[in-house]
């Protein structure tokens, strides 16, 4: 039986005309520098203006604003669908995959805590205090261990590697993937085809990046290309050349979206409508850190246009 999404698709409807756009960011992309960007967010986007440290060249404070804009609309989203945000929980490991990933790479090499935490969006599991807290462990078994002491879901896959005198990163990072893709497969099984759908797209972009890390890149992608031929995620792989983290990030972006988009045309009240609008929120965040970081180091004003991923 699905769950009833009405209420919170009202909702986000109200909070999604407070979304640019893919032809107004690609506008953003055209300026000439950064500190205009800024300027212009500060006028037309209450919530990113805090974006703006007077003096400060760099774009960082434009991705941590983006960080803050879409941790707290995602706990908005939290509160609006009560329990049944059990269902959306695929959305939200995600995002603690990727923060925990960074914690452990961090502890692993030592980076800075502002490294460790650059990009990194609070979830209802890990909240801001949590992830401060994550990128200040000094050691791969002080992360494990914090994250066993909170109960997440995620520790006890990593805790035994995480302990030993010295911990392999590449298994660390295994074991962490594992978990992630066994429980979103777990919810998907249940869940409605949305959901499904979306678990299928994240699940194949996990396996797309693994194999680009393989001895033979070209082999290990074939299978994957393979699964989902009429989508841009499938065409990227399918072609000769290896693709670059940005062509397969754009990818995975726009595949999720059109078939979410589609998803929501076919049931106007299903759970499609709230994963796009989640996707669109993602896609926002997304491009404007990468507007921002490349109008702070010069990058052709086209190539940035051309890369906008959001609707």
């Amino acid at each position: 039986m699905s769950a009833d999404w009405g209420d919170v698709i009202a909702r986000a409807s109200g909070l999604s005309t407070r979304l640019m756009g893919g032809e107004r960011l690609r506008a953003l992309a055209r300026l000439p520098d950064l500190a205009t960007l800024v300027g212009t967010l500060e006028r037309d986007a209450p919530e990113w203006r805090l974006a703006s440290e007077r003096g400060n060249a760099s774009a960082a404070p434009v991705e941590r604003a983006g960080r803050r804009v879409l941790g707290a609309r995602m706990a908005v989203l939290a509160r609006w669908c009560g329990e049944r945000v059990a269902l959306l929980a695929p959305l939200y490991e995600a995002e603690d995959h990727r923060s925990i990933r960074a914690a452990l790479r961090g502890a692993a090499t030592g980076a800075p805590p502002e490294e460790r935490r650059a990009g990194l969006v609070a979830t209802p599991a890990l909240p801001d205090a949590a992830l401060d807290a994550l990128a200040q462990q000094p050691t791969t078994a002080a992360v494990a261990a914090l994250l066993a002491a909170w109960g997440h879901p995620f520790a006890s896959a990593i805790l035994e590697e995480a302990a030993r005198e010295r911990p392999d990163l590449f298994t660390l990072e295994r074991r962490l993937d594992l978990r992630f893709m066994r429980r979103a497969e777990a919810v998907a099984y249940y869940a409605e085809e949305p959901m499904k759908d979306y678990v299928r797209v994240t699940l194949l972009a996990h396996r797309a990046w693994t194999a680009l890390a393989a001895e033979d890149p070209a082999s290990a992608l074939a299978p994957v290309a393979s699964e989902m031929p009429l989508t841009e995620l499938g065409a990227l792989l399918s072609r000769p050349a290896l693709p670059d983290a940005e062509s397969l990030d754009y990818a995975v972006f726009a595949t999720h979206l059109a078939r979410q988009r589609a998803h929501a045309r076919r049931d106007p009240l299903g759970l499609g409508r709230v994963l796009y609008f989640v996707l669109r929120l993602r896609a926002e965040v997304r491009d404007l850190t990468r507007i921002a970081w490349g109008l702070a180091i010069g990058a052709p004003r086209a190539m940035l246009s051309a890369g906008v991923v959001a609707p």
